[in-house]
């Protein structure tokens, strides 16, 4: 009744599972490629942050440990390095 193909094949022509796995293949490239957008993005920002940001930090942090700034000072930097 169905004709040639009528349980068998999908529209595509090359039967349900093979028809299913090229869904599944879309599926994961696309959720591929978002997951590398997203940690390309978060990751610049991150190194962006620790080559400048993180790097002035520490310095501070450390001529704090030896006794070099005091309390007053060492708050006054810092919260001008972290705007």
């Amino acid at each position: 009744m169905m004709g040639y193909g009528g349980m068998g094949y999908g529209f595509d022509g090359m039967g349900y599972g093979l028809g299913f796995l090229w869904q599944i293949v879309w599926l994961v490239l696309i959720i591929a490629v978002i997951y590398f957008v997203v940690n390309s993005l978060s990751s610049s920002r991150g190194q962006a942050q620790t080559s400048t940001g993180g790097r002035a930090l520490r310095i501070l942090d450390e001529r704090f440990a030896r006794g070099e700034i005091d309390v007053e000072e060492y708050r006054r930097m810092r919260e001008e390095l972290l705007r």
